[in-house]
């Protein structure tokens, strides 16, 4: 089996350092710029935490229709808010059979619809990372932590037993195949975890002193907003007959929370999570893909539902508000039927 990793980010680095650990033929494409351009200039790549080795920094790849030939199982692993652009990418090559196999690492909501609309296939979608992860920039990868267990699933039957049979064996103890397509992207908790804390500390982002984002930057009044999130999600989800973790139990079975009484206990007792920098600008993930692919589509979900969803709304209303934007209109995913969620 060939692989290909799409997207060399914090996600996509900690997938392609252990498929290089496990000696698997990997290849990796990043979108050319300035990220790129410094990875390109660092010799070797040093792993520590759950391991530690270091790999040459060979397997960086330019011709993109060439290497998706060449893989069998492809993780992507750029935000959601590049799906889009990708597919469309991937789609113009026209690959026909010669297609391999694509897992979105993660999908986010309606991750698969969205790429596949785009891409004119099908693909799946797993619901979070695998790895609490960190690149420094300068070629050192830290593993904080392992997921315990990530669900992944696809709108297509036959999609999701192809990427099953093509995983590679020691990933089969962290990514578990889902048969509930709605599960699995209903149960992406980055648009709870990730956009009240960065939206209500907006003042601090700029800061000159560095900030741990959980450790330093999630209150208890940070955590009961969060709180109220979680559970309009859960809310959305018994509408659709679907029973999902909250936030507190799913840090407990991925990383052993101490305490899941509530979200800030959670959160100040999942060892994995103190060690996580806080972002230094407003123009990150966690509001472009989190609260763009996240929040914005569950809240069109639950206006087709007819569910009033005061704290995701006035969420997504203060950051358009605050950085003089339309998040919902940047969403260009589809707007699933209850049926495709089956």
């Amino acid at each position: 089996m060939k692989y290909l990793v799409i997207g060399l980010g914090n996600t996509g680095l900690s997938i392609l350092s252990m498929l290089k650990h496990e000696g698997l033929d990997t290849e990796g494409y990043n979108r050319p710029g300035s990220s790129l351009e410094n990875l390109k200039s660092i010799n070797e790549c040093k792993v520590d935490g759950l391991v530690d080795f270091t790999f040459k920094l060979d397997f960086i790849v330019e011709n993109l229709k060439k290497a998706l030939i060449r893989a069998d199982l492809v993780f992507i692993c750029v935000p959601a808010n590049e799906h889009k652009s990708l597919a469309i990418l991937i789609s113009e090559n026209k690959l026909g059979d010669a297609m391999p196999s694509i897992i979105l690492v993660p999908g986010r909501v309606f991750g698969s619809l969205n790429f596949g609309k785009y891409l004119g296939c099908n693909v799946t979608e797993a619901q979070t990372v695998p790895y609490a992860t960190r690149h420094n920039g300068k070629g050192l990868i830290s593993l904080f932590a392992k997921k315990s267990r990530v669900i992944y699933s696809s709108p297509d039957p036959a999609v999701l037993e192809d990427v099953e049979k093509k995983m590679p064996s020691f990933f089969k103890d962290i990514f578990y195949r889902e048969e509930s397509y709605k599960k699995v992207t209903m149960g992406n908790v980055g648009l709870v975890l990730h956009c009240t804390p960065l939206i209500f500390n907006a003042g601090l982002i700029h800061y000159p002193q560095d900030f741990l984002f959980y450790k330093d930057l999630v209150s208890k009044e940070i955590a009961f907003y969060m709180q109220q999130i979680d559970d309009e999600r859960i809310l959305i989800c018994k509408n659709l007959d679907l029973s999902i973790e909250s936030v507190p139990d799913w840090l407990n079975e991925q990383y052993g929370a101490k305490d899941t009484s509530n979200i800030y206990e959670a959160l100040h007792s999942t060892d994995a999570y103190l060690k996580i920098s806080s972002p230094k600008s407003l123009n990150h993930r966690y509001l472009n893909e989190d609260l763009v692919y996240g929040l914005v589509p569950i809240e069109n979900l639950a206006i087709n539902l007819g569910l009033s969803v005061p704290y995701i709304t006035n969420l997504i209303n203060t950051a358009c508000m605050l950085l003089n934007c339309n998040f919902r209109n940047e969403y260009e995913g589809i707007n699933p039927t209850l049926k495709e969620l089956v």
